[in-house]
């Protein structure tokens, strides 16, 4: 086999078949198992076969290749761009492939691809490649690259300066910078920085130019502009605000008036000097004057912004003393006088503009013991009043205690409180003659004991006002108080079949109160009769009140037999559901929880069975009902008591 490596060129490609000896019949060629001829680029599998009836031979085998056609991109150069300028559209075309010219930057810091548009991001040299790719009858075209260089943006700048008080120099400060022609979207990435700015003189001044140098791009994408210019700002140098303080001054009154001075802030330009003085308001009295600028003053570079102070001429000093007073306990104070200390030259008193107030908190019902006498409310112009308190001393008096007389008592009485007095007012103290009948409690109170008789005595022993008072004394009878007699009544007398509901009355108090105790309490707790069904022999206890208040307790003891006399069961059972007879009862079977009850028909068949029964069998048996008829039953009340035996009868 020969020509096994042939070009695309869109027409089938056959192979070429030779035989030893030449020229035989018979040769049959397939192409990846077919007998059509392929077109398309690839390889394809081979075989050639002869069949020949006077040959045999071996089958030939190989690869055909069939080569993929060459493609050529046309590429022109690029026009040389500014940064900003808008994306653009290239225009480069390729081979027969029919693949899409794709394009690539070297730089995409400089330029970016996307399909056929160039987008400009930065300032720089790119390269821009031109591709096709081959398919399965193309190869790839090559590369085809063009340089973009792209040029930075001029850019205008401006800026503004603050404004300035005076400090001698020209130097300005520059408050912002501003960018014309920045790239919408780009403003955050590039900005002006640096430089310095002064005006064209020191001297103060509104509207005074100001020119700046040094400035410069800096940012992320300064490297994408140029600075063309900067433009020039005006701003103003205000006079310099010098603070004057005066300074504050004092004296007391009649004195003379200290030099006056002041401070100021900040210091002055080296050269420059304050003139004139200050003064004051006029006045002598004690008071407040203003310190004033007066002709205190600096040249036409500052401003003096002046803050008063003030000479205060205070007050002399003064002192009031209340003199010293005494009077026996009961009178009238006696009137108060005061003495003077601190009046320059001549004056007295009478320049108080208002006299002295002399008090004391003793008044004539005040015990005896010294008061202190208080000097206030005085006023003067020109003197600072301070005051010395004096002493009232009082004296002492006699004291009278009334005690009504005592009414009897019971002995069953409550605590009763005494209720004396005395002329003083003091606290009065009791005692009992004879503290087993009665006894004196927390100070006022009598507390009974015992029925019989004491003496009680109120007593006070005075004390520095007053004298002690004569002991007064009152007898005070107390009379026996009985406990009350009860009796217990049963309505059953004392001995019942357990299961018996009975009464218990009780007699000789007038309120009742049973105790919780004994069993089978049903009510009546707080009245005369108890109601009670035991279930084992009990007592009950009740405990009366008489009309005084008096109480006494009384017990009796029920036996319960558990004969089952009252164990009553019923013979017929009619369980129609008209709710007389629906189920079978054994009236006071709950008293013996331990019972086993058992139903039999005649033939001794157990048609119902169970153990503490409840009254609740309704003539059923293995969820149906039993016929109508009589049945037998037997009790057995457990632990040894006894058994009851009976008929019911079913009647539906």
């Amino acid at each position: 086999i020969s020509g096994l490596s042939q070009s695309y060129d869109g027409t089938a490609k056959t192979v070429t078949v030779t035989t030893t000896p030449a020229g035989l019949s018979g040769v049959a060629v397939s192409y990846e198992g077919s007998s059509t001829a392929p077109s398309a680029a690839g390889t394809y599998a081979v075989v050639a076969n002869l069949t020949n009836a006077n040959y045999s031979a071996v089958d030939a085998t190989g690869s055909l290749v069939i080569g993929g056609q060459n493609q050529t991109i046309s590429f022109a150069a690029l026009a040389n761009k500014t940064f900003g300028d808008a994306a653009f559209t290239l225009t480069a075309t390729g081979g027969a492939s029919a693949n899409p010219v794709t394009y690539t930057s070297s730089n995409t810091a400089v330029a970016t691809t996307s399909g056929n548009t160039v987008t400009i991001v930065g300032a720089g040299t790119t390269s821009i490649t031109a591709s096709q790719a081959g398919n399965a009858n193309y190869s790839a075209a090559t590369p085809v690259s063009q340089n973009l260089i792209v040029s930075p943006k001029p850019l205008t700048g401006s800026f503004t300066a603050s404004n300035k008080s005076y400090d001698g120099s020209n130097t300005a400060v520059i408050a912002s910078r501003t960018l014309t022609g920045v790239v919408s979207g780009d403003v955050a990435n590039v900005s002006l920085n640096g430089g310095v700015a002064t005006f064209n003189n020191a001297n103060a001044g509104n509207g005074k130019t100001v020119t700046a140098t040094g400035m410069s791009l800096t940012g992320t994408g300064a490297t994408n502009y140029t600075l063309a210019t900067v433009t020039t700002s005006t701003a103003n140098i205000t006079p310099r605000n010098i603070t004057v303080l005066a300074v504050s001054k004092s004296k007391i009154y009649g004195d003379t008036d200290p030099a006056l001075s002041y401070t100021f802030s900040p210091a002055l330009v080296t050269g420059d000097n304050f003139s004139g003085n200050l003064s004051r308001a006029l006045g002598e009295n004690a008071g407040s004057y203003a310190i004033l600028q007066n002709t205190l003053s600096l040249n036409a570079n500052y401003s003096i912004l002046y803050t008063a102070a003030d000479l205060i001429v205070t007050r002399k000093a003064l002192v009031i003393t209340a003199e010293n007073k005494t009077r026996n306990f009961g009178e009238a104070n006696p009137p108060f006088t005061a003495a003077y200390n601190g009046f320059i030259g001549n004056e007295t008193a009478t320049v108080l503009t208002s006299p002295v107030v002399l008090s004391s908190s003793a008044t004539v019902s005040s015990p005896a013991g010294n008061y202190p006498i208080t000097a206030s409310g005085a006023s003067a112009t020109n003197y600072s009043i301070t005051y010395v308190t004096g002493i009232l001393n009082i004296g002492g008096t006699s004291q009278q205690i009334t005690f009504a007389t005592l009414p009897g008592k019971l002995s069953t009485d409550p605590i009763f409180t005494l209720n004396a007095s005395v002329s003083s007012g003091l606290a009065i103290t009791y005692t009992s003659s004879d503290p087993t009948v009665a006894r004196i409690i927390n100070g006022n109170q009598v507390e009974i004991l015992n029925a019989g008789s004491t003496t009680i005595t109120a007593s006070q022993s005075g004390n520095a006002n007053y004298t002690a008072a004569v002991p007064v004394s009152q007898n005070l009878v107390i009379t026996d108080n009985p406990l009350p007699l009860i009796r217990i009544v049963s309505s059953k007398g004392s001995s019942i079949a357990k299961g018996e509901t009975i009464q218990l009355t009780a007699s000789g108090a007038i309120n009742y109160q049973w105790g919780l105790t004994g069993s089978g309490i049903i009510s009546g707790q707080s009245t005369p009769t108890l109601t009670i069904r035991p279930s084992v022999s009990s007592s009950y206890t009740v405990t009366g009140t008489n009309q005084f208040g008096r109480s006494a307790t009384q017990t009796i003891s029920i036996e319960v037999k558990s004969d089952y006399s009252v164990l009553n069961a019923t013979n017929i059972l009619t369980p129609n559901g008209d709710g007389v007879n629906d189920v079978w009862m054994v009236e006071n079977i709950d008293l013996y929880p331990d019972n086993t009850v058992k139903v039999f028909d005649k033939a001794g068949k157990v048609v119902f069975s169970v153990k503490g029964y409840q009254n609740n069998w309704a003539g059923t048996f293995n969820g149906g009902n039993l016929t109508d008829g009589t049945y037998y039953y037997i009790i057995d009340f457990g632990q040894g008591i006894g058994v009851k035996k009976g008929y019911i009868t079913i009647v539906r």
